[in-house]
């Protein structure tokens, strides 16, 4: 009796209700799968990486990478510009304008990281990437052919990555969640025979497996998408319109503002840890970090499909249906606050467990980042309800603000708390950003936004 109930609820779930929605909860099945198998993947990459290099080369590898991300500001907001054009064409049927918002974002992409990459290659030679990084002399070698084959991949990844904003317009975000899990999928079966078969702890090595495997599944994924999946939205040189540039970039350079305070929120704390305390010390914090994401692991499941529904909920004023997913999203937070609550009073078991060594990771720095897991959850509900929507510009000034002050304030913090410093900023970041645009998307939905609130 029970399992027929429960047969009768899972089939009325998966096809009762508007088309919307639908398609929202069987991703969100889809998702959740591939997110689970995509934490134990993550889980045993740092488990393995951990293995193979120390904790000073592996702090400087995490370094180095959260350096890489800061390039991909050089996309000026293109792909989340794309993102919403393309959801918006897509909703009145226009196949046509979409191929041509595709193949301009592609040929706009195309030519900034190709000019980029030629510049990147006269210059990186003369950069001090030992300086930069806080590592000791004898990297030097070693820094100058891991960052000419890391971030050469990475330029050019940058531009066929761009398969999954497709995904996500088409209200497909379970095909954009398996381009990076078999992605890390293949990173780790690298990783895992790299420890098997060598034991140098080569940087290079490490870097040139977690580099080409993105790459070469975002290819592979670009060419069965293009050709069987999405064979109208193709990118063609014909299709080409540098009319749309405009429309891309105004959309888009308000998300380049958010993506800049997104970069200088989450990806400059390592290398503060780095300057301030010494490349080992970013381990510990990164495991930590990692450890509490798979709570915000779990909420995206049911967060990756809300972003090109909204924009489509909003072009056809179904507003009803955005304060449904609002309280959903409501519930799943307090969800989440449980779940950093078991995943904290664990993890002195737990850790060890999973690096399979006795790094020390201290509680206090677990404790801290669980409360910026949640803060970030909550900022992130309201964010994706708003860049849905499209009213972006208070989101813009937020981020300027973030762009100033958080790196003095981290600073600040960090000197006189330690590494708890740092997140305490990001907690304080999180919940003002999320307690703004939440007054923004009410105000928005019951007719009373004005000025910069309907912008």
């Amino acid at each position: 009796m029970a399992l027929a109930h429960l047969q009768s609820y899972i089939a009325s779930f998966l096809t009762k209700g508007n088309t919307r929605s639908l398609q929202a909860r069987k991703n969100v099945v889809a998702l959740f799968v591939i997110r689970a198998l995509q934490v134990l993947v993550n889980l045993f990459i740092v488990r393995y990486s951990l293995a193979y290099l120390n904790e000073t080369s592996y702090g400087i590898w995490i370094t180095l990478f959260s350096v890489i991300t800061w390039f991909a500001l050089f996309d000026v907001g293109l792909g989340h510009g794309l993102r919403n054009k393309l959801t918006a064409a897509l909703a009145v049927g226009d196949t046509k304008l979409g191929r041509s918002y595709v193949s301009t974002t592609y040929a706009l992409l195309g030519l900034i990281f190709g000019l980029i990459l030629l510049v990147f290659f006269a210059l990186y030679r003369h950069i001090p990437w030992t300086t930069i990084l806080n590592a000791e002399a004898g990297y030097r070698d070693e820094l100058n052919t891991v960052v000419l084959i890391v971030f050469g991949c990475f330029f050019i990844r940058f531009i066929f990555e761009n398969i999954r904003i497709i995904y996500l317009a088409k209200q497909q975000p379970a095909f954009a969640g398996a381009t990076l899990l078999f992605s890390n999928l293949l990173s780790l079966v690298g990783i895992i025979l790299l420890s098997l078969y060598d034991s140098s702890g080569s940087l290079v090595r490490i870097g040139l497996i977690l580099s080409i495997s993105p790459l070469l599944v975002f290819l592979v994924f670009s060419l069965v998408a293009f050709t069987f999946q999405y064979p109208e939205l193709r990118p063609s040189f014909k299709a080409v319109d540098w009319r749309l540039t405009r429309d891309l970039t105004d959309l888009g350079f308000r998300f380049f503002l958010i993506q800049v305070a997104a970069i200088v929120l989450y990806q400059t704390n390592r290398l503060i840890i780095a300057h301030l305390f010494g490349p080992a010390e970013v381990t510990p914090y990164f495991i930590a970090l990692q450890y509490v994401s798979v709570v915000i692991l779990v909420f995206s499941i049911f967060n990756m499909p809300v972003w090109s529904a909204a924009t489509d909920a909003f072009v056809r004023e179904d507003y009803k249906w955005l304060r449904k997913t609002e309280r959903f999203m409501l519930l799943l937070l307090g969800g989440s606050v449980l779940g950093t609550l078991i995943l904290y009073f664990i993890a002195p078991v737990l850790i060890p467990i999973w690096i399979n060594k006795q790094t020390i990771v201290p509680q206090s720095l677990v404790l801290v980042l669980s409360l910026f897991a949640v803060a970030k959850i909550y900022s992130t509900i309201y964010t994706t309800l708003m860049n849905g929507i499209g009213k972006i510009k208070l989101s813009t000034y937020t981020a300027l603000t973030n762009i100033l002050l958080y790196i003095p304030v981290a600073i600040f913090l960090a000197r006189i708390f330690g590494i708890q410093g740092i997140v305490y900023g990001l907690i304080l970041s999180n919940v003002l950003t999320g307690a703004l645009r939440q007054v923004q998307f009410n105000r928005v939905l019951d007719g009373s936004a004005r000025g910069i609130w309907n912008q």
